[in-house]
């Protein structure tokens, strides 16, 4: 191997001889490179190993990056783009149409995860905004009710593991650069996991969240399988925390 350029390598191919079987030798043998025939062979077996490998489905272990669509999920979504496609913030026939539907699936939602009322949840893109919204929400609720250089007015801790997910430490170092929170990243075990004896270690007064991932997106670690103790990890993957300078919140589970 020898380096193309910073970040990527230059692999040099193996030269590929055309083979036989010596017979005397029970092994295999470099041939004359010009032997036609037993490069012939040789391309041939390559083809049909390639088809092999084709033939055989591809297995796929990285759900908790992202997971293929449930069949019964395609099927509903499939027919509403064709018979909801409204915009259900209009108040014709086709925006009350879709609008039915996503207020179905609200409280589908709400009842799932035994939430207080359907108006709680709020559907978003994806992850990464599920993740900036609550921080963005706990940050702006803190400065909102304190100010900072008063007295008492410090600045809201929030607690993380080293290995969260980009959408959640990138927002949050930019917050503290800003010198709007205060960061602690507590680095995991040889588990490879955050126990929670350290996690509740680390809170202070000032900590108003504390956000675990529930699963690794590259290690694949469940780090709430294992029940909570002094070497445990912490569950759930984001936990509210209540202090002094806001109202308490209840632990809830976030997208992570």
């Amino acid at each position: 191997m020898k380096k193309k350029d910073e970040g990527s390598v230059a692999v040099q191919a193996p030269l590929l001889l055309p083979l036989r079987l010596d017979q005397s030798k029970d092994r295999m043998e470099p041939k004359d490179h010009h032997d036609k025939p037993a490069m012939k062979r040789q391309r041939t077996a390559a083809t049909t190993a390639a088809a092999a490998v084709e033939d055989e489905p591809p297995l796929y272990f990285d759900f908790n990056a992202t997971t293929p669509l449930a069949p019964e999920v395609s099927k509903v979504i499939s027919t509403h783009l064709t018979a909801s496609w409204g915009n259900p913030s209009s108040g014709h026939v086709f925006g009350v149409t879709a609008r039915k539907v996503i207020e179905e699936a609200r409280g589908q939602v709400a009842a799932m995860i035994e939430a207080e009322a359907p108006e709680d949840i709020v559907f978003v893109s994806g992850g990464t905004e599920a993740n900036n919204l609550v921080f963005h929400s706990v940050v702006e609720h803190h400065h909102s009710m304190i100010t900072p250089g008063t007295p008492g007015g410090r600045l809201p801790h929030i607690i993380i593991s080293a290995i969260e997910h980009d959408s959640v430490v990138l927002p949050l170092r930019h917050q503290e650069e800003m010198g709007r929170i205060k960061l602690t990243e507590l680095s995991p075990g040889k588990k490879g996991f955050v126990a929670a004896a350290e996690v509740k270690e680390a809170v202070t007064l000032d900590t108003v969240l504390v956000s675990i991932m529930l699963a690794n997106n590259e290690t694949g670690l469940n780090t709430g399988s294992l029940q909570q103790g002094s070497t445990s990890p912490l569950s759930p993957p984001h936990l509210l925390a209540s202090s002094t300078v806001i109202p308490p919140l209840r632990c809830a589970a976030a997208s992570g």
